[in-house]
């Protein structure tokens, strides 16, 4: 067993774990939104069992910056309208490809706003 899976399953039975605290919420973790509210030993499960795995934090900074460094995956201004912000007044995660303008320069998009990176 991966060491990680382990210490993951180890935490899952300590604090007795059934389901990720948001996934009864209808309002989060619809199919058009990013998933929220796991940990991170239960997105390593799911990619384990997809036969994938997560980015490393290099590969996750490539794809929202591009080759050149960047505040926003778009440039460095603000552009409220370019990613799910407060500003904007959606108070919900929106759903995925909501915003196509804020696509890094290696066009992946929904690198900014909408739910907190880990």
């Amino acid at each position: 067993m991966n060491p990680q899976s382990e210490k993951g399953w180890l935490t899952k039975e300590r604090e007795g774990w059934q389901i990720p605290l948001y996934w009864t919420n209808l309002s989060y973790n619809n199919p058009s939104q990013p998933v929220l509210g796991i940990s991170w030993y239960e997105a390593l499960a799911y990619t384990a069992w997809k036969r994938m795995r997560l980015p490393t934090q290099d590969e996750w900074e490539l794809a929202a910056q591009g080759d050149k460094p960047k505040i926003y995956p778009w440039g460095a201004k603000i552009e409220f309208l370019f990613a799910n912000s407060k500003e904007i007044g959606v108070l919900l995660p929106s759903p995925v490809g909501m915003f196509p303008e804020g696509a890094s320069s290696y066009r992946v998009i929904g690198m900014a706003g909408n739910v907190w990176e880990w």
